[in-house]
């Protein structure tokens, strides 16, 4: 039998027996931790007892809410002992939306801890993860109550399991925190990018801050910060321990210097390498329309299929002023996804709505490019550039492969 199944929850638990290891938030443009995240653990027999374990041991004991708040109880004491009063911190807790029973909301345990240790509720920060309670009237009433006291309240695990954006409504939260499945390998996933990138959006309109959370590789955080988030968590900077450790505390800072100047490079090379495609592009687009501005209608196809040769171009198509498709689209010749969702448009095909039409012809532009979006011919990521025809009332379209 194992520790963890020998486990004695009330001993834990009477004795006081959890300890607090911190794990620090970082604000990249402000160079700075901005908070740490308490998280409990317990040390049974000489082996550390993670926090899922502890808690299992005390529901088969109907001693969750003690565990809970004796774990809060230990993230206050430890925070005021580590950060004096005065120190600009967040303090980040979980708490264990479970024991969110209507006689327990607002029975001022938090209130009574943060008082006693001379703790500013405006420095902490309840973390909630709301699938975790069925109660959902008690946890409203538990969020206005604390954020009537004055403390922060953070959505946990968004991205995780069966996450729903009613969460956000129910909790209208001053902070999102991304879960490290939606984090892990964004890099190299442009759903995950979008994804992060529309809630950011939304995050940014309902005045929330947005932390990645389970950062640990360079590339994560690069891609993170690129996106907009405003705070990052996870190995790459420290693991869960001491922060105030002199040693940890300048690895930490080293960390820090070292992502910005790494940040700034990366965007500086981003920002030349698009400029050049745009270049490119522009150049590609305007030798193709001022090809065809020469050619009568019938003749234009065979120009259409070798544009649409070149290897940045996915298809290629003319439009009347009316943003109504007078061509076939020709595509490349690789592969392309021909089912009932992804095909190219046809002939007589109405583009009126699209932005690369109706803001090329509103705001009279010589050329137009769109943001990148999955092409309905490929389902490829693709950006679309648009241009007048001289001496023809057309539009020229061609989609260009945005990899």
């Amino acid at each position: 039998m194992t520790v963890h199944n020998q486990l004695e929850i009330k001993s834990i638990i009477s004795d006081k027996q959890i300890i607090t290891h911190f794990q620090p938030l970082i604000s990249i443009r402000k160079k700075s931790v901005l908070g740490v995240e308490a998280l409990s653990r317990s040390i049974y027999e000489n082996e550390i007892i993670p926090p899922d374990i502890l808690f299992k041991a005390a529901a088969k004991e109907n001693l969750t809410v003690e565990l809970d708040r004796l774990c809060r109880e230990k993230a206050f004491e430890n925070f005021a002992r580590s950060f004096p009063t005065g120190e600009d911190q967040l303090l980040f807790f979980n708490l264990n939306t479970s024991i969110l029973k209507t006689p327990l909301v607002g029975s001022g345990h938090i209130v009574n801890f943060v008082k006693y240790y001379g703790i500013n509720p405006k420095n902490v920060v309840i973390e909630i993860i709301e699938s975790d309670t069925d109660d959902i009237l008690a946890l409203q009433r538990f969020i206005e109550l604390y954020r009537g006291f004055g403390f922060l309240i953070a959505l946990d695990d968004v991205g995780a399991g069966c996450s729903n954006l009613d969460r956000i409504i129910i909790t209208k939260p001053d902070i999102i925190k991304f879960d490290r499945a939606l984090i892990s390998g964004i890099h190299n996933f442009f759903y995950k990018q979008e994804i992060c990138r529309a809630l950011i959006n939304l995050s940014r309109k309902i005045g929330a801050l947005v932390v990645a959370e389970g950062v640990e590789e360079e590339r994560e955080v690069i891609t993170c910060l690129d996106l907009g988030v405003d705070i990052l968590q996870g190995y790459y900077f420290m693991k869960p321990m001491t922060i105030t450790d002199d040693r940890n505390l300048r690895i930490l800072n080293q960390r820090i210097e070292g992502i910005v100047e790494k940040f700034k490079s990366y965007k500086l090379k981003k920002i030349d390498f698009e400029r050049n495609r745009r270049i490119y592009f522009e150049q590609l687009l305007e030798d193709a329309r001022n090809d065809l501005s020469a050619l009568k209608a019938e003749e234009m196809n065979a120009l259409l299929s070798k544009v649409a040769e070149c290897p940045s171009v996915e298809c290629i198509y003319v439009l009347d002023n009316a943003g109504i498709q007078v061509s076939e689209t020709v595509c490349n010749q690789r592969e392309l996804n021909r089912n009932a969702i992804f095909y190219p448009a046809k002939r007589g095909t109405d583009h009126s709505l699209r932005d690369f039409y109706y803001l090329l012809s509103s705001n009279e532009q010589e050329f137009y490019f769109s943001d990148p979006y999955i092409s309905m011919a490929s389902g490829s990521l693709t950006i679309t550039g648009s241009a007048r025809m001289q001496n023809q009332p057309l539009i020229l379209c061609i989609d260009f492969i945005y990899d």
